[in-house]
């Protein structure tokens, strides 16, 4: 097991395959409840290998291979995307068999230097909530010729932060303070 990062310039064909079908499982497997089957497979049939193989040096790809192969050969179980100078984190999956295993947050750490803006589809937000982030703001974003509901999500500020910036209180982002409703459909 071990957690690699490397440039965008460094994905070969392999790498882009295994990266589209992992993304195609997760999404499949974590999003159905937040989207119709139609745009579930917009959103599926969205990336493909191409996008990753002209990803630019700007980006750095974190993967996290696992050994579960009988001859001990590397398997990719998750994977983040990061622009290094939009600090935006672009893509973050984890192949549905090792959900809940720690996989997503040790990628989500390794990205998080780079990281300042998350746009989510809405099935990650309590994942990403559990690991210190608040919505900003829900998203419209196109996905072929639809535009679906994301979350855009920041670092909120510990305690400790909060403290010696002199506020006293560390206040969820964004325009309106969360209810349990929200909670309950995922949303900002």
């Amino acid at each position: 097991m071990a957690i690699r990062i490397f440039p965008g310039t460094a994905v070969n064909e392999t790498g882009a395959k295994d990266m589209v079908d992992l993304r195609r499982d997760a999404l499949r497997a974590g999003a159905i409840r937040h989207y119709t089957a139609g745009e579930l497979e917009q959103l599926v049939d969205n990336i493909t290998p191409a996008y990753y193989l002209k990803l630019p040096a700007t980006f750095n790809v974190i993967t996290y291979l696992d050994c579960q192969r009988s001859d001990d050969s590397e398997v990719l179980t998750g994977f983040a995307v990061v622009g290094t100078r939009t600090h935006r984190l672009t893509s973050l999956y984890v192949h549905p068999d090792h959900w809940r295993r720690g996989v997503g947050r040790m990628l989500l750490d390794a990205a998080r230097p780079s990281t300042k803006l998350v746009e989510s589809p809405l099935s990650a937000l309590p994942f990403f909530r559990a690991c210190g982030m608040g919505c900003a703001q829900d998203v419209l974003l196109e996905v072929g010729s639809l535009k679906l509901r994301f979350a855009a999500l920041v670092w909120l500020a510990s305690a400790d932060e909060t403290r010696s910036e002199g506020t006293g209180s560390s206040e969820h982002v964004g325009k309106r303070q969360r209810t349990q409703e929200d909670e309950q459909n995922d949303t900002c």
